[in-house]
């Protein structure tokens, strides 16, 4: 309920991936890795920046976020010292999770891509100006067809 304060906001929305570097390298995988693992610990820093840590005693996920054709983020999943270790079940679930989410962002983008052409489309359609003759009032509109 209360999150820790050493990670409340969640992660930077931006994070520069050092090319060879620690988080690199577990973005190129396929798998969430454990937070205890060697690169897991070498990756947390760079993907949550230096004003944010893990707590000691809490123990982590890490998980890629891979698109259709790219990877386009990192998911950290975060348990209380008090609360079970994750086990490779655990791995399972934030994989699928992760590569829900990934294909639900990559699916919003190209919607959002797509409105945007559409829109300029239709704008491109629409005359630029309208004669005024004397007594008409004119006015058009785009109805695509279906």
């Amino acid at each position: 309920p209360d999150p820790s304060p050493s990670l409340a906001g969640g992660a930077t929305e931006r994070c520069e991936v050092v090319m060879g570097g620690p988080l690199a390298e577990v973005l190129r995988g396929v798998r969430p890795v454990f937070g205890d693992s060697t690169a897991a610990r070498a990756a947390l820093p760079e993907l949550l920046g230096d004003a944010r840590r893990v707590p000691d005693g809490h123990r982590t996920i890490l998980a890629p976020l891979r698109g259709r054709r790219r990877v386009i983020g990192a998911a950290v999943f975060v348990r209380r010292p008090e609360r079970p270790a994750f086990e490779n079940d655990d791995l399972l679930v934030a994989a699928q999770l992760a590569t829900h989410t990934a294909l639900g962002v990559d699916k919003a983008v190209l919607y959002g891509r797509e409105v945007y052409i559409a829109d300029e489309l239709q704008r491109t359609m629409l005359p630029d100006s309208l004669p005024q003759p004397t007594g008409v009032r004119l006015a058009s509109r785009y109805l695509p067809a279906a």
